[in-house]
């Protein structure tokens, strides 16, 4: 069973006990609210072209752009640089992503890192011991 089949399912499920709770105590139906509003992201995950993770994984693959929104904050203090990835770096990695979308972009491969070695290198060129 994939997420979407998954996710259509429990959809479903959920509706159906909803409404039967809501049958026994009415103010089950506030519970209604937040599930429907749930199903209908999902189902607008499943419809949208745009982005593939959100097609696979409705309502979860937005977790996915949560983590990436405070990527930053996450890396600053437990991860590493974007440009210390292995095999490939975070840098490189954005870089493909956004040609293969076909988005313009002109930053050549290895620019800024090259620019800072240069930079580094002739810092430490002036200031050696002897």
């Amino acid at each position: 069973m994939t997420v979407r089949q998954g996710f259509v399912i429990i959809g479903i499920a959920l509706l159906l006990l909803i409404a039967v709770w809501a049958m026994y105590w009415p103010p089950a139906k506030w519970i209604l609210v937040p599930v429907l509003a749930l199903i209908a992201l999902g189902i607008h995950d499943l419809i949208q072209r745009r982005h593939t993770i959100l097609r696979l994984y409705p309502v979860i693959g937005h977790v996915r752009f949560l983590f990436e929104s405070v990527r930053k904050e996450i890396q600053q203090y437990f991860v590493e640089s974007d440009t210390d990835g292995a095999p490939v770096s975070r840098e490189f990695r954005s870089l493909v992503y956004q040609r293969a979308k076909g988005d313009r972009d002109t930053r050549p491969f290895g620019t800024i890192l090259m620019f800072i070695v240069m930079v580094l290198k002739a810092a430490l060129a002036r200031h050696r011991w002897n």
